[in-house]
């Protein structure tokens, strides 16, 4: 709800100041000391009732100030949700302290007097020059605050009823320093006979000092009331009661409820409650009073010189429009004429919109408060579809993202609201037992008129209401992103206002000095697409020019780039043949031209780099700084096939030319080279400057017509065909952890001897992307119309998924072997592909089952470790469940290291330890064994031990 101004959003209550008691910075430091981790609350303050009224006599004179203020302020009313259905009366009370000062009122200027030259509205009217409302706004958030929390309708006062034994007494007690032996002396030196006088005098300078606060807040229409503390030596004396009554009258607090005495032994809770409710309606007074002086400006609106005769009353249908019909109908002219003056997205749009929204959401808080969820969605419902009609009109509906974000931020809101009612115990109700009363919400005649309910009057949880809020959050996404989009096409088409937007640009830039934005607007200002003169085109350049030389540029790097700006030049790239081969030379062409009217002066570059995507083909063009009396030509060609390559800094192994790099309007210049490919694949030239004005023209090589556009080639090795057969000799399927054998029989039908070299590629489902490979594994030399035998062995482990093998041989006569490694040329391969699918050999179930257990205690550990032993019994069912008959040499259990030092595993028998050096065993499909194992645990400290123990893996040696 931080969205909205929160005087806007909270729940409203009389204000009440309280003096006397400290302020609300001292309660908040003395419940932090007494009570760090519980803050105050109602249900605290109430299980303390009968300590307090037992303790109150030793109270000093802070304890009972921060008591009562504690009580006072426990209820304290400050939130959004809490005090809808409080019955008893409640105010929000504020501590401030004797000092405290009012806002200045307004001057009042009486009819009959000539008015000051001094501005008389209030410093929030519209009517105020300084006002943030001035001229034309509603209500600012600052009015609410005033009366929230500056303005009280009730001020009560606490003071203390002056004691001879309390004048020193008190003092040093508040500040916690008088000693016991001291405290009993300066009470027994007062003399005889001097008290009563004394007691006047404070009386009086008392009473005064009261009346004089009263008239203050009198003159502000606030009710104010005084409580006069009494300590325990007040009741011993009977002047005391003519003490408070002198008091009452020299105060000249005489009226109801504005005279209380607290007695030290009263119950202080009971006190603070019975006070507010003695008060209450002296707050309500106070708020209604306000209601009927802004009522009277309000009626300042009619026409001040007539006064209006209401009509005799007609029972008749034409019956003469009322008092509050006229009002009506001069308010919603008001409101309309208002709205004819109001632009949208203007400031005063925003705040009315807001207040609006508040309203909105106050009105369902109270339909929430009297248990009416569907009027609280009937009032909602009806402020979306208003405000829908509204925004719609103005320009700002469904088609905008400023729409969507304000209906996102209401779900939201209502949502937190909802939110916050349902912690403070509010039960949101279940649609099937409101069937009839959302039915009923809609008078009707029709029989079905109870038989449904109305979805939109159905109060959700409050998560419906926040993923409304992100669905329509998600569309306002979708609609700024479709705006910003339109507002990027100014640049296509729209030159005038491109240009005029660049040299704002250009000159705010310059004079924030932002230098990356100076080249960019220099060098799209520069497109000839701009209807400029030639004189401006030359300053422009000449201004670009020099700032280039500047050496804050010069020091610098700055990238540039030019597909998201209007160029001045060019650029497009052609391949020779779309196709070529691996080892064979292949031409390429870059071809840069420029329109006839820029640059009106010959750009020179220092530069030029082709960025392939293998870096082994970059080219670095370096200008050769020589005048070149061909620079202004139409077009030029320039050879690039005769590159060196060398080394340049920052760049590596490039190749390098010398060439002219000059650009002149109106020209073409067309740098040719060409590469050799060393692997099939694509290549492809990176450039980064494009126009739109080039996307649809066909790309032509410069010495031959060709109709494809062919920005990027790609590269095919001619492979001959192989005359190597191969057969694949294995049994399926394969086990799982045993090397399974593959057998492959090579055939050379070729008419030379071979050399082989075998690779083979293991692959998972596709799903595991799982992959194991085997590269260039030398198979020898197969003699012409020879065979060859080789064996592979696969294992696969864990997963009994299907592999794929993938596995191949490259071949190459040995009359002319390649130097290097295939895949390479002159290399000749052969592919095949089998499908494996694995299995598991064994099924194991494993039981375990406990012995027995005991304690040792040693010495050493007697004080606070135990040792603890326990014995398991480990069986393990193993079961052949593969089709063949399996050899099975040895079962062992292996240990884990215990990597927990608190325990310790050991075996104690194994059914194999006597038997396993001739467990020679053949196992039929089926076959059932039987591996039984005696552990024993020892547990060091079982109260470090949390977890399970992992004992670890049984090993079975066996084939096929």
């Amino acid at each position: 709800m931080d969205s909205y101004p929160q005087e806007f959003i909270y729940h409203h209550v009389p204000l009440m100041f309280v003096m006397g008691l400290g302020t609300m910075k001292d309660l908040t430091e003395q419940v932090t000391i007494t009570s760090p981790t519980s803050p105050v609350s109602p249900k605290s303050v109430h299980s303390r009732q009968s300590s307090f009224s037992s303790t109150t006599s030793v109270l000093t004179k802070h304890q009972l100030s921060k008591t009562l203020l504690s009580l006072l302020t426990a209820k304290s009313q400050n939130g959004i949700w809490e005090s809808g259905k409080i019955a008893n009366p409640i105010f929000h009370v504020m501590a401030v302290d004797k000092s405290y000062q009012f806002p200045p009122r307004k001057p009042m200027v009486r009819p009959q007097q000539i008015p000051p030259i001094s501005n008389p509205h209030s410093s929030l009217s519209p009517l105020n020059p300084n006002s943030p409302v001035y001229p034309d706004g509603l209500i600012p958030p600052a009015w609410v605050h005033k009366h929230r929390e500056i303005l009280p309708s009730v001020f009560v006062g606490f003071y203390d009823l002056w004691h001879k034994s309390l004048d020193i007494k008190l003092d040093v007690e508040s500040d916690n320093l008088l000693n016991e032996k001291d405290d009993s002396s300066s009470i027994l030196q007062e003399p005889l006979g001097t008290s009563e006088p004394i007691e006047k005098e404070k009386d009086l300078n008392l009473g005064l000092e009261i009346n004089e606060k009263r008239k203050s807040l009198y003159e502000r229409g606030i009710k104010f009331a005084v409580v006069i503390l009494l300590r325990s030596q007040h009741l011993d004396e009977q002047i005391t009661d003519d003490r408070l009554s002198y008091i009452r009258k020299a105060s000249g607090l005489e009226g109801k409820s504005c005279f209380f005495a607290l007695s030290p032994h009263a119950d202080l809770s009971d006190f603070a409650s019975n006070l507010q409710k003695a008060l209450y309606e002296h707050g309500l007074n106070y708020y209604r009073e306000h209601g009927k002086r802004v009522r009277r400006k309000r009626s300042r609106f009619n026409n001040p010189g007539v006064n209006y005769i209401r009509p005799p009353i007609d029972h008749s249908d034409n019956a003469p429009l009322g008092v509050q019909g006229w009002l009506a109908r001069y308010d919603y002219k008001l409101a309309t004429f208002a709205e004819f003056r109001l632009q949208t997205r203007s400031k005063r749009w925003i705040e009315a919109r807001i207040l609006a929204d508040c309203i909105n959401l106050k009105i369902c808080k109270m339909n929430l408060y009297i248990d009416s969820p569907s009027a609280a969605m009937m009032q909602l419902n009806k402020h979306f579809n208003t405000f829908n009609k509204l925004c719609n009109t103005v320009g700002i509906g469904e088609s905008t993202f400023e729409y969507w974000a304000w209906l996102s931020r209401q779900y939201r809101v209502f949502g937190e609201m909802l939110e916050i009612a349902t912690r403070s115990g509010y039960n949101i109700p279940d649609p099937l037992t409101i069937t009839h009363s959302t039915s009923s919400d809609y008078r009707s005649s029709s029989s079905f008129a109870n038989t449904g309910v109305n979805p939109s009057l159905v109060l959700q949880h409050p998560g419906f209401y926040y993923h409304l809020a992100a669905k329509y959050n998600s569309i306002r996404g979708d609609k700024f992103l479709e705006m910003e989009k339109t507002l990027k096409n100014y640049d296509k088409n729209w030159h005038t206002i491109l240009e005029s937007i660049l040299r704002w640009s250009l000159k705010c830039a310059k004079e924030s000095s932002i230098h990356k934005n100076i080249m960019d607007y220099y060098i799209e200002l520069l497109c000839d697409q701009f209807q400029m003169s030639e004189e401006m085109r030359v300053n422009l350049q000449n201004e670009f020019i020099n700032m280039m030389n500047n050496n804050e540029i010069t020091n610098s790097l700055h990238v540039v780039d030019m597909n998201d700006i209007n160029s001045f030049l060019n650029c497009y790239v052609h391949y020779k043949e779309p196709e070529t081969f691996v080892g064979t030379s292949t031409d390429f062409q870059v071809t840069f031209s420029s329109p006839p009217t820029t640059p009106p002066i010959p750009l020179r570059f220092s530069f030029l780099r082709f960025s392939f995507n293998d870096e082994y083909f970059n080219h670095y063009l370096i200008d050769n700084e020589q005048e070149i009396l061909s620079a202004y030509d139409k077009l030029q060609l320039i050879d690039c096939k005769d590159c060196q390559r060398e080394e340049r800094e920052g760049e590596g192994y490039v190749w390098v030319k010398n060439v002219d790099l000059t650009i002149s309007k109106n020209s073409t210049k067309v740098f040719e080279g060409s590469v050799i490919p060393r692997e099939s694949g694509e290549l492809q030239l990176r450039f980064d400057v494009n126009s739109h004005r080039e996307e649809n023209l066909k790309r032509k090589w410069l010495t031959l017509t060709n109709n494809k556009e062919q920005d990027q080639q790609g590269i095919n090795q001619k492979v001959p065909h192989a005359k190597l057969d191969i057969k694949v000799k294995y049994q399926a399927p394969a086990l799982l952890d045993e090397y399974f054998p593959i057998e492959l029989t090579m055939v050379n039908l070729e008419s030379d001897d071979i050399k082989a070299l075998f690779h083979a590629e293991i692959v998972l489902d596709p799903s595991h992307n799982g992959t194991n490979h085997l590269k260039n594994i030398d198979f020898g030399i197969i003699p012409t119309n020879g065979s060859l035998v080789k064996t592979i062995f696969v294992i696969g482990k864990k997963s009994t998924n299907i592999r794929d093998l993938n596995f191949g041989i490259y071949y190459a006569f040995v009359s002319s072997l390649p130097q290097s490694l295939p895949p390479s040329q002159g290399w000749i391969e052969k592919r095949m592909e089998i499908r494996l699918s694995f299995i598991t050999p064994f099924s194991i179930n494993f039981n375990i089952s406990p012995q027995g257990e005991r304690f040792v205690q040693t010495k050493k550990l007697q004080k606070s470790h135990h040792r603890k032993i326990e014995k398991y019994l480990l069986k393990a069912r193993i079961s052949n469940t593969c089709p063949w008959d399996i050899n099975v040499s040895a079962i062992d259990l292996v240990l884990f290291d215990q990597a927990n030092a608190q325990t310790k595993m050991d075996i104690i028998a194994s059914s194999t330890e006597t038997i396993n050096e001739s467990l020679e065993q053949v196992w039929k499909p089926g076959h059932i064994y039987n591996f039984i194992c005696l552990l024993k645990l020892v547990i060091i400290d079982d109260k470090l031990l949390d977890q399970n123990i992992d004992i670890g893996l049984l090993d079975i040696q066996w084939k096929r």
